[in-house]
């Protein structure tokens, strides 16, 4: 495979850019990650990361204890109806998400809203 525009071969990133696909997609990196943001959050009482289930997480599957009573994130009206502000769930989401990258160095690299629950 010859991967030459401009007449650069770029050969090279791909096998890179291949290893560095294939660790993302390990789920058994992501649940160490998540113990990790869990670890260095835990002073936040509000915040949650769901436990790892360690027994049933594979390198294809990541699995979490369940953890009830949630709203996701962007459901503004059971967000509203559960007497919480949008303004303030908005700002504590950021706060947290600062902190994670800004004093921690980690970053959520799926930050969508079926990942974030309130």
């Amino acid at each position: 495979c010859q991967i030459k525009p401009g007449g650069f071969d770029l050969k090279w990133m791909v096998s890179d850019f291949e290893a560095a696909l294939r660790r993302e997609l390990d789920f058994r990196s992501e649940a160490t990650n998540a113990e990790q943001c869990a670890q260095r959050l835990s002073h936040l009482r509000h915040v949650k990361v769901p436990e790892v289930v360690w027994d049933f997480t594979r390198q294809s599957v990541l699995t979490t204890v369940f953890v009830p009573g949630l709203i996701r994130v962007d459901h503004a009206g059971e967000i509203l109806a559960a007497g919480l502000c949008r303004r303030e769930v908005g700002s504590m989401v950021a706060d947290v998400f600062n902190e994670m990258a800004l004093v921690h160095g980690l970053v959520h690299g799926d930050p969508h809203m079926g990942n974030v629950y309130v």
